[in-house]
């Protein structure tokens, strides 16, 4: 698969999913409801609806920086290579830390972060959310460990291809 049809993949996907994320936040897919409130699923799993704009919206620094390599167009503005790499690890970084929080907000989301209509369904049916168990942190440590080391290789790749252009 190409680098750009790879970006084409991802970007579509994140897309969607940012798409699908607002539309549950307004009360378009009561159904995620459901699994929101099983108690036999992790956290994380229960609320990853509730985090998918977030994440998504973390993405978008990475989709943007990489566009003109993936899609091969020339981007000449005249900027120094010092202020372009500072801009391109500024994303990175801030990527990196929106979904290493979203992954920590998963677990236990703060009621700013629940749509009224899914607060409204808990007030109904008189849900709490159940105490965090030894595999919900387990979750988060990989989740947080996966995201550190993802942050790491992308910083490490983006500097080797700097480097090489």
């Amino acid at each position: 698969m190409t680098l750009a049809l790879s970006w084409v993949t991802f970007s579509s996907m994140a897309a969607l999913a940012l798409i699908g994320g607002l539309a549950f936040r307004r009360g378009r897919f009561p159904g995620f409801a459901d699994r929101y409130h099983n108690t036999e699923l992790p956290a994380v799993w229960r609320n990853l609806p509730l985090v998918v704009p977030f994440v998504m919206i973390a993405m978008l620094p990475m989709i943007l920086f990489i566009a003109p390599t993936a899609l091969n167009i020339d981007v000449h503005l005249g900027i120094p290579d010092w202020v372009l790499s500072i801009f391109v690890y500024g994303g990175m970084i801030a990527s990196f830390t929106i979904l290493g929080i979203s992954g920590v907000l998963a677990v236990r989301p703060p009621r700013w972060l629940i749509p009224r209509w899914l607060r409204e369904v808990d007030t109904r049916i008189g849900f709490h959310p159940p105490k965090l168990d030894w595999f919900d942190w387990f979750v988060v440590a990989l989740a947080l460990a996966m995201f550190v080391a993802a942050g790491a290789v992308m910083v490490l790749w983006f500097n080797d291809f700097v480097s090489h252009r």
